[in-house]
């Protein structure tokens, strides 16, 4: 059964380990979780982390979870190429007060110029909703490096307030109601950009 309060998959894991018995629920298992669990939240700062999500966190760490070791390895071992990009990011981030939806848009450029790929964007959401906290949704837009050119992706996060899926619904989305991605073709940074911001806003 699926409790929509839980912010993570960490979180009904635990409850469905705790059912199949304590004698599970190892150290090694409880780190796992956890890493799992700031993960998803990003450190604990999205906007879905609720009372529960909390509390299977601290009883993680009752059971053994290595919490500075977890953050070590998610957040301290950055390349300075990432943290390049991060800026690059950075630079670019909007936030719409009365929608409380921040956007950044980060180019082929960006990616030239830092050192990076699509595979060092993880930690760029993080940034932005450490130095976005009053954004409850978050459009991360790119283009894409390792298809032809004019192909440009988008990642939606958002809280309970705005099904991301159904926010990006004419594009044929994947995902779920807190994270979605579409891809276009043939198009370019700033057109996407402004379809999507118009079509976001207009769902919130």
């Amino acid at each position: 059964i699926i409790n929509p309060a839980l912010s993570t998959i960490s979180e009904h894991m635990l409850d469905l380990i705790t059912h199949m018995g304590s004698e599970y629920l190892t150290a090694h298992v409880a780190t796992a979780l956890l890493t799992g669990i700031i993960a998803k939240t990003h450190g604990f700062r999205a906007n879905t982390v609720g009372p529960q999500t909390l509390a299977a966190a601290s009883r993680l760490i009752r059971l053994g979870a290595k919490r500075d070791d977890i953050v070590a390895a998610l957040f301290h071992t950055k390349t300075v190429s990432t943290l390049q990009l991060w800026g690059r990011a950075l630079s670019s981030l909007t936030l719409e007060k009365e929608t409380c939806l921040a956007t950044a848009t980060i180019t082929r450029d960006d990616f030239t110029r830092s050192g990076t790929d699509e595979t060092d964007l993880p930690g760029v959401v993080d940034e932005l909703i450490q130095n976005a906290p009053e954004a409850k949704h978050i459009l991360l837009i790119y283009e894409c490096t390792r298809e032809i050119t004019g192909t440009i992706h988008a990642i939606l996060y958002t809280d309970r307030s705005l099904d991301a899926m159904h926010a990006l619904e004419p594009w044929a989305p994947i995902g779920n109601p807190n994270m979605a991605e579409i891809t276009f073709k043939n198009s370019n940074l700033k057109q996407s950009t402004e379809m999507l911001t118009a079509k976001i806003t207009g769902a919130i």
